[in-house]
Order: C-alpha cells, then structure tokens, then sequence
C-alpha cells in the first residue's frame, strides 16, 4: 500500500490473490489424499482384525466359521483365509492345516 492512498493497489491484490491460490492449489491435493489414505488404513485394519478373529475362532475349535467377507482356500498344507478390501486386493493371511491341535 502506496503512502497516501486509502486501498491496496491492484497489483497488491492481485499478488495476494495469485499466493492465496498457489497454496489452495497446492494443498487440497495433499489434504484429500490424507484423508483417502486414512480411510484406506482403516478398511485394512478392520479386515486383518476380521480375519484374526476367525482363524483364532478356528483354532480354538477346528471349525471354519461361515462369515460375510471372508473366504477359505486350501492351499497344499495350508488354509488361505481372505477378507475383501474396497478399492484393493484381497488380504491373506495362512495358516497350517491341522486335524489335532485345537484347544477344546
């Protein structure tokens, strides 16, 4: 601002105009993919605690428990045991067939 005047210039304004824009455009971006990164963190979280809950109810019992979301696959001397993750592929965990180690 010019001694004397009552306004910013508007080269003044439009300078502050341009900077104020450059950061928006330069921070949405970041911002939003924070956020989808931390929906995504949490999808997985929830599946890993899905699947620890059920091959634990497995080998507490020996059963497989029928569950929404979660798929049982043999493979060789092991149980493929997925849960579906949106927007990614499925989460695996393995675990060893067995016919006499259970706790009951």
């Amino acid at each position: 601002m010019q001694n004397g005047s009552k306004g910013f210039s508007t080269i003044e304004t439009l300078s502050a105009m341009a900077i104020w824009l450059f950061l928006m455009i330069s921070i949405v971006p970041v911002w939003t993919d924070l956020l989808t990164d931390n929906l995504k963190t949490e999808e997985r979280q929830k599946a890993r605690q899905l699947l620890q809950e059920r091959i634990s109810a497995y080998m507490m019992s020996g059963k497989k428990q029928p569950s929404p979301g979660v798929t049982w696959k043999e493979e060789g001397d092991y149980y493929k045991v997925c849960a579906a993750v949106r927007g990614e592929k499925e989460m695996c965990l393995s675990i060893l067939k067995t016919d006499w180690l259970y706790a009951s």
